[in-house]
C-alpha cells in the first residue's frame, strides 16, 4: 500500500477577490486535488475530514490590508499554532504547521454525505486591526492571468 491506508490530502483555492469582515472565512472557489477521506465542495469556505489523525497544513494568503487570520475546527476552536499575521498592506504570508483530529471532532454533520459526520476545517479572518480585509487577485491592477487569493493544503500524516 506504500502507507496509502491512511493517506487523505485536498488542496483548496480561491482566484476570486474577497473582502471579508471579523469572523468571515475565505471562500475556496475550486480544488485541484482531492484524494481520501476528504471533502471540498466548489465555492465554499468548508473542508471536511471523517478521520482522526495528524494533519500538515500550509496555507497562503495575499491581502491588500493588515490583518490576521485562523484555521479553524467545527466552527468555533483556533487550530494551536493556525493563525498567522499579515504586518503591511499589498502582502502574502505563509504558514506550515501540523494539527491534530481526534475523534471528539468529528461532530459536524457533513452535507454530502448520509448519516457521516466529519471535522469541518475553515480560514477565518481573525484581525481586530481592520474592519475588512480584502484577499488581492490580479484583476484589481488589470492583469488578465488569474491568481491565487488563498490556498490551503492539508495532507493526513498519520494515523
Amino acid at each position: 500500500t506504500n502507507g496509502l491506508i491512511y493517506q487523505s490530502f485536498v488542496t483548496a483555492y480561491s482566484l476570486s477577490e474577497q473582502t471579508l469582515s471579523l469572523d468571515e472565512p475565505i471562500i475556496f472557489d475550486s480544488h485541484s486535488v482531492i484524494f481520501g477521506e476528504c471533502l471540498h465542495e466548489e465555492n465554499t469556505s468548508d473542508l471536511w475530514f471523517w478521520n482522526q489523525g495528524n494533519y500538515m497544513v500550509s496555507m497562503n494568503i495575499c491581502s491588500t490590508e493588515r490583518g490576521q487570520f485562523s484555521v479553524i475546527k467545527n466552527l468555533n476552536t483556533i487550530i494551536p499554532g493556525g493563525t498567522v499575521g499579515i504586518n503591511i498592506g499589498s502582502a502574502q504570508t505563509n504558514i506550515t504547521f501540523l494539527m491534530l483530529i481526534e475523534d471528539t471532532d468529528l461532530t459536524e454533520p457533513i452535507p454530502t454525505l448520509l448519516n457521516k459526520n466529519g471535522c469541518r476545517i475553515q480560514v477565518v479572518n481573525t484581525s481586530s486591526l481592520t474592519d475588512t480585509v480584502t484577499l488581492y487577485g490580479s484583476t484589481i491592477t488589470g492583469n488578465p492571468i488569474p491568481q491565487v487569493t488563498a490556498s490551503i493544503t492539508i495532507i493526513r500524516m498519520t494515523p
